[in-house]
């Protein structure tokens, strides 16, 4: 298979402009020897700063959830996006169980529930295709499934040299392996039909070139279709993953639904909208934990102006 991604450490790392980050990393590392209240209370307060501290971030989660949500009120709306902050900021805390954490701890700190679906796929001669969205502990699912199952991921490298290299390690600390996105997806496909499983997230908003308007929630989206080529050129299974944060007490909860029944089918456009409708279904289950922060609806249908503007 193709050489994955893997950021080297370097001496420009300690450069002063990384020195924040470095803080934070001392901050998310001493998390992991805390007891779990004190770093759930501690998670929480970073996201209430997140928020405070980004009134464009706000605009995006309050317009997201609007097009999304239409039903709800604005005090139901802010709300909403306060516990959306605060688990994100835990969730962001908890990202040192991956990188440090006892493989032991966790076993029970994160519960995969639905591997028999995992299984029955690989038993009935097919590959997997984990279809996903960007839920707050979407890098926490990732590297634990990876420890049953080793899988395959996207990744488009962020501007800090320290977030890049931690988060690169953490998907590829049980087994897995991640590829750049901009490198396309034969190397995913290799992957793949190698036995890997792909960790694949296809909800964001990549322009109107690459897509096609279909419902999710209440709005339209603009959605890719790669998935509907992807399984039929791998022979692989989709089974819908959620991963949740139940509570600082119990951890984190990871479902792997069933099989989409009869999919891929030869109607592109029916099989991205059954996507949508699998990853609509998981995001009713826990709205406060899906990345509201992403401009998901930037492209619009008829083009319209975009709604963040």
């Amino acid at each position: 298979m193709p050489e994955d991604y893997r950021p080297r450490f370097s001496l420009r790392f300690f450069s002063p402009r990384n020195w924040p980050a470095w803080g934070l990393l001392a901050v998310v590392g001493l998390a992991v020897l805390l007891p779990r209240p004190v770093s759930g209370f501690i998670g929480a307060r970073m996201g209430d700063l997140f928020r405070l501290g980004s009134k464009k971030r706000r605009h995006i989660v309050d317009v997201n959830l609007r097009l999304c949500f239409p039903e709800m009120s604005a005090e139901q709306r802010d709300q909403l996006a306060r516990q959306h902050f605060r688990i994100h900021g835990q969730c962001l805390l908890d990202m040192g169980l991956i990188w440090w954490a006892r493989k032991s701890f966790l076993e029970h700190y994160i519960r995969i529930e639905g591997l028999e679906h995992y299984r029955a796929a690989l038993d009935s001669g097919r590959q997997v295709i984990l279809l996903t969205g960007h839920f707050s502990a979407l890098d926490i699912a990732g590297p634990v499934i990876s420890r049953r199952h080793p899988q395959v991921g996207l990744v488009k490298p962020i501007s800090n040299d320290i977030g890049d290299y931690f988060m690169a390690y953490g998907r590829r600390r049980f087994r897995g392996r991640v590829y750049l996105r901009d490198k396309g997806m034969r190397s995913i496909v290799k992957a793949i039909n190698a036995g890997y499983g792909f960790y694949y997230l296809p909800d964001e908003d990549f322009g109107p070139e690459k897509s096609i308007f279909v419902p999710f929630l209440a709005t339209e989206s603009a959605t890719i279709t790669a998935l509907n080529k992807l399984a039929k050129l791998t022979n692989a299974a989709v089974l819908p993953t959620s991963a949740r944060r139940v509570s600082t007490k119990e951890g984190y909860r990871i479902v792997i639904h069933p099989a989409l029944h009869d999919f891929p089918s030869d109607d592109v456009e029916a099989d991205a909208v059954r996507m949508n409708q699998s990853l609509a279904d998981m995001v009713a289950e826990a709205p406060e934990q899906y990345m509201w922060t992403f401009k998901f609806f930037r492209t619009r249908p008829n083009g319209e102006p975009s709604p963040y503007d």
